[in-house]
């Protein structure tokens, strides 16, 4: 874990740069979507979450979704954006301390319409 800044009692996280790449590539219009297939397809844990939220029953889908790809276009940029921060989200500390992120991307854009999320025992 990253270390506290006890002066102002901030948490300073350095973001995993593969899922910072992911992001910054889905907030463009023109995102190219092989390139987010294989940013995604290189983390295991956040394909097996894009693919469960793709097949969930809310969908109510008659055949279920198999392909990485098929999985991103059926849920859009904006729901594997907030796939992507709940997983994220995992690295932050459970503590209700503010955490700044050690990189130049403006995530209160991101994190602004994700709910507050309690950490569960894994």
């Amino acid at each position: 874990m990253s270390p506290q800044d006890e002066s102002t009692n901030i948490i300073r996280i350095d973001a995993p740069h593969a899922l910072v790449r992911m992001l910054q590539a889905l907030r463009r219009d023109d995102y190219n979507m092989q390139d987010v297939v294989e940013r995604i397809g290189q983390n295991a844990e956040l394909t097996e979450m894009i693919m469960q939220e793709a097949n969930s029953p809310q969908y109510r889908l008659h055949r279920p979704i198999t392909r990485l790809q098929h999985a991103i276009s059926f849920l859009g940029s904006r729901r594997v954006k907030r796939a992507i921060v709940r997983h994220l989200r995992k690295v932050l500390p459970d503590r209700d301390i503010p955490v700044t992120f050690a990189d130049d991307m403006d995530w209160s854009e991101i994190l602004e319409d994700q709910p507050r999320m309690s950490r569960r025992p894994a």
